[in-house]
């Protein structure tokens, strides 16, 4: 589903004449993945602590590998969005967090504040709008915007100014122009048609039935658009 630039319902951070790029963390995107990824952790009277100690460990790592001058986190809110009212079964297959996620997000959010890191979050929208409308507005300022997330989705972000990282096992991965071509076999533009052929299961989004990532790519190589095809 295509994300949604709203700039008259967020202000984007202080546009700047830095030449530095921007940043942008997607919060949960990140905190899933550490709290997925590692388990086990207590803290000694038994509160659960692999989530905080993942995700801080994959913020730590960005800042000292990139240098980062200007970031910032971005999250969602957990409540519901103008997409349930287009498509009332968007998201209905997820169970709702783990209690004790949200019990270690209560955390994630002080060390953020403690470490002088920005968080943005809005009731109504995901995330992705969040950081899809503050790319948009520094990126039209001059400066570059880095996505660090692990949603596929923001690949029809990618343009000469923005690009995806990801957290690879080894090495973070940056994905441009080129790279999204070879993941996906369609260009940046052509991810929201190449997701409306496939579909998104953990979205609960349906695509076209017998067309799968490959096809669509095809089909999308032949037609360019959806609305040719």
């Amino acid at each position: 589903m295509t994300l949604e630039l709203q700039s008259e319902a967020i202000h984007a951070p202080p546009r700047s004449v830095e030449k530095s790029p921007l940043y942008l963390i997607d919060g949960h995107s990140l905190t899933f993945k550490a709290y997925y990824g590692v388990r086990g952790l207590t803290a000694p009277e038994g509160f659960p602590t692999g989530q905080i100690y993942g995700f801080l460990r994959m913020l730590l790592r960005l800042i000292e590998e990139v240098e980062p001058e200007f970031l910032a986190v971005v999250f969602d809110t957990g409540k519901p969005t103008f997409r349930e009212k287009m498509f009332p079964a968007y998201k209905a297959n997820r169970e709702a967090p783990p209690p004790d996620f949200s019990d270690q997000m209560v955390w994630i959010y002080r060390f953020l504040k403690s470490m002088g890191i920005m968080t943005y979050e809005l009731d109504g929208y995901e995330a992705d709008d969040l950081i899809a409308t503050m790319a948009s507005e520094v990126t039209r300022a001059g400066q570059d915007c880095v996505i660090v997330s692990a949603d596929k989705d923001l690949f029809q972000l990618v343009n000469d100014q923005v690009t995806v990282l990801r957290f690879g096992n080894r090495s973070l991965e940056r994905c441009d122009e080129s790279a999204v071509k070879d993941r996906l076999g369609v260009t940046p533009a052509q991810v929201p048609d190449w997701l409306a052929l496939v579909g998104d299961s953990s979205d609960n989004i349906p695509g076209v039935p017998t067309i799968g990532s490959k096809g669509a790519a095809r089909l999308l190589a032949e037609f360019d658009s959806l609305e040719d095809l």
